[in-house]
């Protein structure tokens, strides 16, 4: 895993944190995600979730395979960069 991969899961993790109190939620989750770029960037909309959803293990969730169901939109003209993640038990 790259430097800037691990520094981003990092970031990912802490800001989970600072929005989330709970348990981590055991059972099945729904996850949805919306990324933002500033500069109208199209990933592939395929790779966006994974480094996502890894780094909000043992915070939102015990592990990622409890992820049965994930909806990943793209949204446009962001003023920065940025992500909006949605997990529900279900």
């Amino acid at each position: 895993m790259s430097k800037e991969l691990k520094e981003f899961e990092r970031q990912v993790k802490l800001e989970a944190k600072s929005q989330y109190h709970g348990k981590p939620l055991e059972g099945n989750v729904r996850v949805e995600i919306t990324a933002f770029f500033r500069d109208n960037r199209r990933p592939d909309l395929f790779n966006i979730p994974k480094s996502l959803c890894d780094a909000l293990q043992d915070v939102i969730y015990l592990n990622d395979k409890q992820i049965i169901i994930g909806k990943i939109k793209i949204g446009e003209n962001a003023l920065k960069d940025n992500f909006i993640v949605i997990v529900e038990k279900f």
